[in-house]
C-alpha cells in the first residue's frame, strides 16, 4: 500500500575496544530476570556508546525457557578488559552488531528537546578478525528528503550535507543527517553511466554510511597579559567536543521506482506519506519543549511512549493487518537518557 510507512531495514556494525562496561541485572517490570545498561566503544576519533537489554530467557518460539544468547553475551562483558576501571593491559576488542532508531526526550539537564540515533544491540562477540579495521558502518533503506552544498562562513565547502529518512516498526520516520566528502561530491550530484544521481524524494536502498568521531576544542594558547598574583584555580581550557558525523559512502546504483501496482510488495516509500509522518514528528517534538515549559519533563518518561505511540497513529491504523510491536520489552524506549546513564549521552 502507498500510503503507508513500513518498516525499513536500519542496521549497524561496529568493531572497538572496550571502554566501559556498565551493567545491571534485575527483574523488569513484567517481573522476567534481565540485564540492561551500556556498553561504549572505543573507535577511531572517540567513543561510542550503545544500549543493550536481554531477557534472560526466550519467551517465545523453539527457545522458549532456554538462556537468552544475548544475555549470556553481556554476562560475559563483565570478564572484558576495559579502558575504565579496567587492569591497565589491552582492552577486549569487540564487534557489535543491532539495530537503530531515533531516540527524542526532553533533557532538564540542558533544558531543551533532544533527538538521537539510539544503537540498539543484537549481536556480541569478542572473536574479532586481527584484518578487520575498527570503526562503525549503518546500512539501511530510506528516502532523501534534504540535499544541498555544504556552506561554512558564507562559503561552499566542496562537501554535501542531506538527510535521509528511514522507518521504524511503528512507521515513524528516522531522520538521519548526512555529509558527503568533497572526492564523492560530483558523483552523488550528476551520477554516471551506471549510478543514478541521488534526488530528493528518491529512495535508495543499501544505503551505508560511515559513522566518523572527530574531537574539537583543545587547551587555549598561553597569551601574554598583566599578572597581578598567582592562582590556584584550574587553568582556563576549552572543553574537547566530540563530533559524530554520518558520512555517505554508497548505496544501490539506481533509485527505488514507484510501483504500478499498489499491492505490489516494494520498499518504495512515498513521500507524500512521509510528509504526514513529519508532521506528526513535529507534534511530538513541540509537545516534549511544552514539558520543559511546564515543568512537567522530568515526569514525561511515560507519557513519552503514549506520545510515540499516537504520532504513529495514522499509519497503524491504515495499516491495521500489522502484527501487535515486538518491542522485546526494551526500557529504554523513549526514555529520558539523561536519568538512564547520568546525562553522559
Amino acid at each position: 500500500m502507498k500510503d503507508v510507512l513500513n518498516q525499513t531495514k536500519t542496521s549497524f556494525v561496529c568493531v572497538g575496544t572496550a571502554y566501559e562496561v556498565s551493567l545491571e541485572e534485575k527483574v523488569n517490570s513484567n517481573g522476567d530476570e534481565c540485564i540492561m545498561g551500556s556498553i561504549i566503544l572505543r573507535v577511531p576519533g572517540g567513543t561510542q556508546r550503545f544500549r543493550v537489554y536481554s531477557n534472560k530467557f526466550y519467551k517465545t518460539g523453539k527457545n522458549a525457557g532456554k538462556l537468552h544468547y544475548l544475555y549470556n553475551a553481556l554476562v560475559s562483558a563483565y570478564n572484558w578488559n576495559t579502558e575504565i576501571n579496567g587492569n591497565g593491559g589491552e582492552p577486549t576488542r569487540v564487534m557489535l552488531k543491532g539495530e537503530f532508531d531515533i531516540n527524542d526526550y526532553a533533557s532538564t539537564t540542558s533544558n531543551r528537546v533532544v533527538s538521537a540515533l539510539d544503537f540498539r544491540t543484537k549481536s556480541i562477540t569478542h572473536r574479532v578478525p586481527e584484518d578487520t579495521e575498527d570503526g562503525m558502518i549503518m546500512e539501511f533503506d530510506g528516502i532523501c528528503t534534504k540535499f544541498a552544498p555544504e556552506i561554512k562562513d558564507d562559503e561552499e565547502t566542496g562537501r554535501l550535507v542531506g538527510q535521509f529518512m528511514a522507518v521504524n516498526y511503528n512507521g515513524q520516520v528516522i531522520p538521519i543527517d548526512f555529509v558527503v566528502e568533497k572526492e564523492g561530491a560530483e558523483l552523488v550530484v550528476d551520477g554516471d553511466s551506471e549510478i543514478e544521481a541521488l534526488c530528493v524524494g528518491q529512495t535508495r536502498t543499501t544505503v551505508s554510511m560511515d559513522v566518523r568521531h572527530t574531537t574539537q576544542g583543545v587547551a587555549k594558547a598561553p597569551v601574554k597579559k598583566a599578572v597581578f598574583g598567582k592562582s590556584h584555580g584550574p587553568k582556563m581550557v576549552d572543553t574537547p567536543r566530540e563530533i559524530v558525523e554520518y558520512v555517505l559512502t554508497s548505496y544501490d546504483y539506481e533509485a527505488v521506482k514507484e510501483p504500478e501496482d499498489e499491492d505490489e510488495n516494494s520498499v518504495w516509500i512515498n513521500p507524500k506519506t512521509v510528509a504526514e509522518a513529519v508532521k506528526q514528528r513535529r507534534i511530538h517534538l513541540e509537545e516534549l519543549e511544552q514539558s520543559l515549559k511546564d515543568g512537567t519533563a522530568a515526569k514525561s518518561n511515560n507519557t513519552q511512549r503514549k506520545t510515540n505511540a499516537a504520532s504513529s497513529a495514522l499509519n497503524m491504523a491504515k495499516n491495521a493487518s500489522r502484527p501487535s510491536t515486538p518491542i522485546n520489552e526494551d526500557p529504554f524506549n523513549g526514555v529520558n537518557v539523561d536519568d538512564v546513564f547520568g546525562g553522559l549521552m
